[in-house]
């Protein structure tokens, strides 16, 4: 095992000093981002701006929402919870394309609602 004076200084200096460790983490921005808001918020402003990947997307080329990960990522300078992300990512993807059904007409407003309830109609027999 190699012996470094440094690392074993720095380990006793933030168990010695619990709260500046704690406003070094704050200063330079190293606490991962786990504010849904926060999050959507970025996912708004990755997706406005490369809505011709998000057309992709809606075309089905589906491999391009690693690309928008991958912005929103960078976006967040890395710090955005992967797990929040990719969920909010896909509620946001859902939202665009159900919205843009109903504009073109494909689906009405009751069958959107079944579509995103996932419960299957049944009939009546008379």
């Amino acid at each position: 095992m190699i012996y470094n004076k440094y690392s074993d200084w720095s380990d006793q200096f933030w168990k010695d000093h619990p709260e500046l460790f704690d406003r070094y983490l704050e200063e330079f921005d190293t606490l991962q981002l786990d504010d849904a808001v926060r999050i959507s918020d970025l996912i708004e402003e990755v997706l406005s701006s490369h809505k011709d990947v998000v057309e992709k997307y809606l075309n089905g080329q589906v491999s391009v929402k690693g690309f928008l990960m991958g912005q929103i990522m960078k976006a967040s300078k890395g710090r955005a919870n992967p797990n929040i992300v990719n969920s909010t990512l896909d509620d946001h993807l859902l939202s665009i394309e159900s919205s843009r059904a109903k504009e073109e007409g494909f689906i009405g407003e009751e069958a959107s609602l079944k579509l995103l309830k996932l419960k299957p109609e049944t009939e009546e027999k008379k």
